[in-house]
């Protein structure tokens, strides 16, 4: 978080993981840290506010289609773009 703000001369006010695979520390260490938000949730499809020890913060989830490995390995199923799955879902009729 630190090292962040060293680089950029800004100060995050959010944390979502390169895989979304947060640690049991993860909400704490943010927490300590007066995040607003983390992304890294799997556990609902709406924001909720988590509790963590030392603080609170919103918990945006996500899509496993936010994670490339995932849309990669749609490609034996005939999908030549990686937006492909949610552009079949958007038109599919109703």
């Amino acid at each position: 978080m630190q090292v962040t703000e060293s680089i950029t001369g800004v100060r995050p006010v959010g944390c979502a993981s390169p895989r979304m695979s947060p640690t049991a520390r993860t909400a704490g260490d943010l927490g300590d840290e007066d995040y607003p938000w983390h992304g890294d949730y799997h556990d609902a499809d709406l924001p909720h506010v988590v509790t963590a020890v030392r603080g609170k913060l919103f918990a945006f989830p996500h899509s496993d289609f936010t994670d490339d490995r995932v849309l990669r390995s749609f490609n034996d199923l005939g999908f030549a773009r990686h937006d492909e799955p949610a552009r079949r879902v958007m038109t599919a009729p109703a």
